[in-house]
């Protein structure tokens, strides 16, 4: 609804994650962070791909079990094997690897390469189907858009849901200037925790 109704969004994209338990044969990691993704994510986001490919507008669609893997789930799940064409269990479900990820560490003490990017599609249908999502968005107008179009995203998400004028917004925001001032706090040796409690959390920015 917000790619069709935002005038000023040069393009979105979505993603939902949830932590999952992941098998291939007889090696088994407990906890994955299995991640859905629309399919233009894979370029606005611009995921080193190693190996493989992303998955594409028709697998999207049709909500096809294929996925990309992590460095860390490639290490301990194949460790000597290529893992593309294999398939693997998530949470039970059975998921074809099309493509591996660079290395990418760690962003503040946490691992970036103990992850699965699956369609968003599979992800609702199978894996986490009432879990919350993230919204994506790219200005038309580049980083001066910024303020105009998540104002005009935040009209059409209240209206969405039905939000009572002088009621707070159901969905947390996190612009480029939020996240440099997280960052800057962050820097000076402050913590911050953000907890979105409601349905949608929103990013927007340049990407």
């Amino acid at each position: 609804v917000v790619r069709r109704e935002c005038q000023l969004c040069a393009s979105v994209g979505a993603r939902g994650e949830r932590n999952r338990p992941v098998k291939y044969e007889d090696r088994k990691l407990p906890a994955v962070e299995i991640q859905g993704h629309t399919p233009n994510m894979g370029e606005a986001m611009s995921f080193d791909i190693n190996n493989g490919r992303y998955f594409t507008e028709a697998e999207y669609n049709n909500s096809a079990p294929v996925g990309i893997i992590g460095w860390d789930v490639q290490d301990e799940l194949f460790p000597n094997v290529d893992p593309i064409g294999r398939t693997v269990k998530i949470d039970g479900y059975p998921v074809k690897v099309i493509g591996t990820l660079a290395k990418q560490g760690s962003v503040l003490g946490q691992s970036q390469d103990n992850v699965i990017y699956i369609p968003l599609t599979l992800f609702h249908k199978h894996i986490a189907p009432t879990e919350d999502i993230g919204i994506f968005i790219k200005p038309k107008g580049g980083v001066e858009a910024v303020t105009v179009t998540t104002d005009e995203v935040r009209t059409i998400l209240r209206a969405l849901r039905k939000t009572k004028y002088a009621a707070d917004d159901p969905f947390g925001l996190v612009t480029a200037e939020l996240l440099q001032t997280l960052w800057r706090g962050i820097s000076a040796g402050l913590f911050l925790l953000m907890i979105f409690i409601s349905g949608i959390s929103l990013v927007v920015g340049a990407i």
